[in-house]
């Protein structure tokens, strides 16, 4: 018994789990009934002159969902004439840059940091700033943003993001320039990923919101793409060994790549 296989484990059970959990959920729809009624009638007595206020109370009514009838290839074409969608897709292309520079943590990263510090290098502990930087930071934007328009944070969180690399192209040759750079990524996620998947719901239509949940997803698979032979070349010409290992070089590529993103212009 290992902690892999602990973990691989606990990743089984917690399945099994969602999957039990889910064959007791229910898909219904939730609408809203504004009911208007009139609280007090005041009469001032000294004017004769009498006032009446009204306030108005939401109330929300359940019904259950139903499926569209039409067909998949029809609502396919729906989805792609509306703006909103091809506006929303083009942000979540632009945004694949991002993804790009995440992709590297798993695949440039830890190489690197056992050809430039040697074995011993606790490259894991290092990494796993990036989602404490996340967990923690997270409340905390979502309490002072609260009231704060998606676009405007996305376009935050994308520029923190892309200049976040600068720390380990000036300094390559220490550990806490990594951790600077984790940090300030682990933050920028925090900023700009929960708007971004909301407005997946905010902007599709009521029975398209599976449409818009799939492109939100698409600058993680489009980044896999390029990054495994990008991280290649990258290590094995900047990289190569620990004799030779020019840290500027290879990790001002990747800052270029993030300064393509929206948000720098």
């Amino acid at each position: 018994w290992t902690p892999y296989r602990g973990i691989l484990a606990l990743g089984v059970a917690s399945t099994v789990v969602e999957c039990i959990l889910c064959l007791f959920l229910r898909e219904i729809k939730v609408e809203e009934d504004e009911a208007t009624r009139t609280l007090d009638t005041i009469t001032n007595e000294s004017d004769s002159a009498s006032a009446a206020s009204t306030t108005t109370s939401t109330q929300l009514r359940t019904s259950s969902f139903v499926v569209s009838k039409t067909s998949p290839l029809q609502s396919m074409k729906n989805t792609f004439r509306k703006g909103s969608f091809r506006r929303y897709m083009l942000l979540g292309i632009i945004l694949t840059n991002i993804k790009v520079i995440w992709r590297h943590l798993d695949a440039t990263l830890p190489k690197y940091m056992i050809r430039k510090f040697g074995v011993d290098v606790p490259f894991g502990s290092i990494i796993a700033i990036e989602p404490l930087s996340i967990m923690l930071s997270t409340p905390i934007i979502a309490f002072f943003a609260e009231n704060s328009e998606s676009l405007p944070m996305v376009l935050i969180g994308v520029s923190v993001a892309s200049l976040s690399p600068i720390f380990v192209v000036i300094f390559p040759n220490f550990i806490w320039a990594f951790c600077i750079f984790l940090v300030l990524f682990g933050l920028s996620e925090s900023i700009w990923s929960p708007r971004y998947y909301s407005m997946s719901v905010c902007y599709a239509k009521e029975g398209h919101e599976g449409v818009f949940a799939a492109f939100a997803f698409a600058p993680t698979f489009l980044a896999q793409l390029p990054v495994g032979a990008l991280s290649g070349f990258l290590l094995s010409t900047y990289c190569p060994n620990e004799n030779y290992c020019n840290g500027t070089k290879l990790w001002g590529v990747v800052f270029g790549m993030a300064l393509l993103s929206p948000g720098d212009g």
